[in-house]
């Protein structure tokens, strides 16, 4: 006959199917010898079938701005059958905290179960609603049978029926977090908030008592305390009908001998520990189980053999593990499932271990992330940044000439040909053109028909339209040209871009400005479908035409046009990452072409179920969230930051530091090399180039700093920098990959069944999974380089991806909440390469070292601190020269410390003003908060002007190009730092 078990609230909260069904704890379960689970009823029979629904996670909830709206949380649940969203409060600190708070005896507490369950009273209540004095027997108060029962199994009934009550006030839906620190904090505060926490001290002896009256004062003290917290621990085992857990409570007195008062909460709190203690011996005890399993030992023997490895550890029992918190081990059915399930335990071990998924959304790079759990995805998702930036290129630069055109031709004859263009009256278009002009124009038209062509193929239905040219809406015209066109074309606008901004689960103000305006003129054309545009019955309707009085709300041909080419583009690769066009799919081993679909799909074998989680979230967050602009504003207001920050000749000159991690990861002589030879990879081979940019009607803010970038040679000195880091990983890989000669050291590879070189060994060791079936055709590719041959594109993918894993070049490489949060992206403002720097570390010195490459990470921590301190004390001394001031090479070593400090986000200033005196709070939020140095000048020079002796020497540094060496020239800025440094030097 099958064993009768109890139900207990852990059962339930780990187990929908048995929440679902309406048991409560206390109902009784058998399992039949086929596994089947029969659960018999005792407690409110009346209980229904309990609709669990849909649990809403934070992805959702970003993804659909109107269930924040609603003010629902992540945790909340949202019930089909019902369609009503209900508020489980699982989202919440304070009902994790008083979850915790009541779900956790106090000594008295335990006491009185235990009492009860001698001599049974049941409950008295004095305020009820009818009575005065209201009771209820022990009988109905705990269950049938309470009264015959013996006492372990009476105290067992107790903590069920309050497990009961704690069920009924938080519901079927709250979900208590194991690991949530607001719970544990409840749970703390459950057991010290109790009579016995304040008993007080005996106090100290006076101060001209014996030794002996003093050592007796201690003893009583130690005495009372320990005692407490050993009682605690002994009540709480048996109020909970457990076997009493000497070990824990020789651990709950000892703790709680240092004293009465918060030390015996403290010593109570070891059983809460405990619990989770038990919880890790379970977790445990699945992997040795998977481990033995795999191995291929027998059941019984492999849990022997778990038992026998914990207890050595020191553990408890797996049984009292069990007990304690509800939970079973899980035996792998099979050793394949051992196998698969020791190699998600190692994967979420290497990755997860120190790992906090909130920190991980705030700081850390998602190229990062993606690649810890598949390298596969990860290069796909890199090869859509490289092909769309290479093809954005390749596209421009063909109708770059026409651009140019245009933008010389000006007045009347620039109008004309704009309304000739937009309508597509190409023969009177013609007739404004010169001669070259018109043969800019017939490879404009190819183009236009090649962008057309594709889109199609690749599943995005762009209807045919004649003589067509691009015409885009300019951002200022956008609201005069909706009230030309009256209210109801004015309300159908709005209504097609809030319908597609709901499906996206984004804000209409987040819609790229591009897609709005798109979807603007989709409607004026006569689309009512604009998600896939053809005219269907309107097709008779004729195309309204740009008229003289509206071509003033539409932009110019050249920028019409470029931004065409660039979506256009930019949709053919998303369509072709995601099979769009619903190609039939066969596998060739490289996962180049591959969709995003298909190359996850392989890679499910190797992920767990969390794995594949994070994964989508991950893919989402760069697909959906990446592709949102912030507000105009806030793009302003990051361009301010930027001009009266970096956008001077002094910043300029910082960025050479920045080659510092070249030298650490590609070598200092490949570095040198190749920041002074020829530079065979280009920005423009990689897609980095800003080609036509001038074209575009951007913001008035991003125009000038692009000027101010230019001017100052910023943007030069970025360009030596890429072009030095992609061309030294060239000349690195080609030295690892150079064909073998007789004196050359072979290894034989199992992959390719040759020997290989000791660099080709070490280059598939680090490549082979991120390339798999691929690597021996960029290997060919290097090789063939290395011999003075053609740079292939495999080549020059690779040095994008390595410059990638350098710096933020693309919205792969920025944190997940930077890409989720558009208009949060200016709190990221001059941190984003930071935080790639700190990733660099993470990547190369600290998973080196979790892998066990313990040598690796310690050379490459060795090579970073000196590269990157070397770099950046040089640059340092360079521009102190500049800037009139003193160097302070005297005190190299300060200076190394503070020049590499300065790469991670710490500086001097911030340490000497707020860390010393332990102010994190405020340091934390001036590093937070985004630069605005021009605006703090305007207030600060504003508030200077009322002053008699106004003061406006520190304001000139935020003048763009100009400032660092105004202030430090003019202002005093150089004097007040030779002072400063030459009081350092006598102190």
């Amino acid at each position: 006959m099958s064993e009768v078990r109890t139900l207990t609230l852990a059962d339930l909260r780990t187990n929908p199917a048995l929440m679902k069904s309406g048991a409560e704890p206390g109902d009784t379960y058998t399992i039949d010898e086929d596994g089947t689970v029969n659960v018999k009823r005792i407690f409110n029979l009346e209980n229904e079938e309990v609709e669990l629904g849909v649990v809403l996670t934070e992805k959702m909830l970003e993804d659909q701005p109107v269930l924040k709206e609603r003010g629902l949380e992540a945790g909340d649940r949202y019930l089909p059958d019902q369609d009503k969203f209900i508020k489980t409060g699982t989202d919440s600190a304070w009902q994790q905290f008083f979850y915790g708070y009541q779900q956790t005896p106090g000594l008295t507490e335990n006491l009185a179960d235990i009492l009860e369950s001698y001599a049974p009273l049941g409950e008295i209540d004095l305020f009820t609603d009818d009575e005065v004095i209201g009771y209820t027997p022990p009988e109905e108060l705990y269950g049938k049978g309470f009264e015959q029962a013996d006492n372990e199994t009476r105290r067992s009934m107790i903590r069920r029926a309050k497990e009961r009550q704690l069920l009924d006030k938080y519901g079927r839906f709250f979900k208590p977090e194991q690991d949530s620190t607001a719970r544990t904090a409840g749970e703390f505060a459950g057991a010290l908030v109790d009579p016995t926490t304040f008993i007080p001290f005996v106090g100290p002896a006076a101060r001209g008592a014996t030794v002996g009256t003093k050592l007796a004062r201690v003893g009583a003290n130690i005495g009372i305390g320990g005692s407490l917290g050993a009682a605690y621990s002994v009540t709480d085992d048996l109020a909970a009908g457990q076997d009493i857990d000497v070990d824990k409570a020789l651990l709950s007195g000892a703790i709680a001998a240092g004293g009465t008062g918060a030390l015996i909460g403290v010593g109570k709190g070891v059983s809460k520990l405990k619990d989770r203690s038990a919880n890790k011996i379970i977790d445990k005890a699945d992997e040795i189980l998977a481990r033995n399993i795999a191995s291929g030992m027998e059941t019984n023997a492999a849990l022997a053999n778990a038992q026998k490895e914990i207890m050595s550890m020191g553990g408890m029992p797996i049984e009292r593990a069990m007990e304690r918190t509800g939970r079973k081990v899980r035996m792998p059915g099979s050793v394949s499932a051992a196998h698969r399930k020791l190699v998600n335990a190692a994967q979420d071990q290497t990755v997860s271990r120190f790992y906090s998924k909130a920190i991980d959304e705030f700081f850390g790079s998602l190229s990062t992330r993606i690649g810890n759990i598949s390298q596969p995805v990860l290069r796909r998702l890199r090869v859509l940044e490289f092909d769309s930036r290479v093809q954005t290129v390749k596209t421009l630069k063909k109708v770059e000439p026409f651009l140019k055109s245009l933008r010389k031709i000006k007045g009347a004859q620039k109008k004309n040909l704009s309304m000739h263009l937009a309508n597509g009256r190409f023969d009177e278009a013609a007739n404004v053109m010169t001669p070259e002009m018109k043969k800019q124009f017939k490879e404009v038209r190819k183009v236009l028909e090649k962008l057309h062509t594709k889109m199609n193929e690749e599943g995005i239905p762009v209807a045919k339209i004649q003589n067509y040219f691009p015409r885009k809406i300019q951002r200022n015209g956008y609201d005069k040209l909706l009230n030309h066109w009256g209210k109801e074309k004015h309300g159908l606008i709005n209504k097609k871009i809030g319908e597609e901004a709901l499906k996206k689960g984004i804000l209409k103000e987040n819609m790229p400005v591009d897609r709005r305006d798109e979807i603007a003129n989709l409607v004026f054309r006569g689309y009512h479908n604009v998600e896939s545009p053809k005219l269907g019955i309107q097709k008779k309707r004729s195309v309204e035409d740009v008229t003289p009085d509206i071509l003033e709300f539409y932009t110019s041909p050249e920028e019409a046009l470029q931004m065409y080419v660039r979506n256009s583009v930019n949709s053919i690769a998303r369509a072709k990452f995601f099979n769009k066009g619903h190609k039939k799919e066969l596998w060739s081993g490289s996962y180049d072409g591959a969709s995003i679909g298909k190359t996850v799909e392989r890679e499910l074998k190797n992920l767990s179920p969390n794995q594949e989680n994070e994964l989508i979230s991950l893919i989402q967050s760069r697909m959906m969230g990446g592709e949102q602009t912030p507000h105009y504003a806030f793009g302003m207001l990051r361009d301010l930051g930027y001009m009266g920050t970096i956008a001077n000749p002094i910043s300029a000159i910082t960025q050479l530091g920045d080659l510092g991690v070249s030298g650490a990861l590609h070598q200092f002589r490949n570095t040198i090399a190749a920041m002074f030879g020829t530079k065979n990879i280009k920005m423009i081979d990689a897609g980095l180039e800003d080609v036509a940019q001038e074209f575009a009607d951007v913001r008035w803010s991003s125009n000038q700093l692009r000027k101010l970038f230019k001017i100052s040679g910023f943007r030069a000195i970025d360009r030596l920098g890429k072009e030095t880091s992609m061309n030294a990983a060239l000349r690195k890989n080609i030295k690892l990959l150079k064909t073998a000669k007789a004196a050359d050291k072979l290894f034989y590879d199992k992959s390719t069944g040759r020997m290989i070189t000791l660099g080709e060994k070490q280059f598939r060791a680090k490549w082979g999974k991120f390339y798999k079936g691929d690597i021996d055709q960029i290997i060919g590719e290097f090789k063939v380089a290395g011999k003075g041959g053609e740079i292939g594109e495999a080549v020059k993918f690779h040095a994008f991806n390595e410059l990638s894993d350098m710096q933020p070049i693309s919205m792969l490489e920025m944190p997940q909440k930077y890409l989720d949060h558009p208009n949060g992206r200016i709190l990221y403002a001059l941190k984003t390469f930071t935080l790639k720097q700190i990733d660099v570390v993470r990547r190369d010195v600290v998973q080196e070292w979790k892998a066990g490459n313990k040598g690796t990470a310690i050379k490459n921590a060795g090579l970073l601190a000196a590269y990157l301190s070397a770099a950046n004390v040089g640059t340092g001394a360079i521009k102190d020269v500049l800037l009139g001031r003193d160097p302070g090479l005297d005190n190299i070593s300060d200076k190394s410390l503070w020049a590499l400090l300065g790469v991670y986000g710490f500086n001097r200033y911030g340490a000497e003003k707020y860390l010393k005196d332990g102010k994190l709070t405020e340091w934390a939020a001036n590093t937070v908060a985004p630069a605005a140095p021009m605006i703090d000048a305007i207030t600060g020079l504003t508030a200077q002007s009322f002053k008699d002796d106004p003061n406006a020497g520190r304001y000139l540094r935020a003048v763009p190009l100009v400032g660092p060496m105004f202030y430090n020239w003019f202002g005093g800025g150089a004097e007040k730092y030779n002072e400063r440094l030459a009081k350092e030097r006598r102190n």
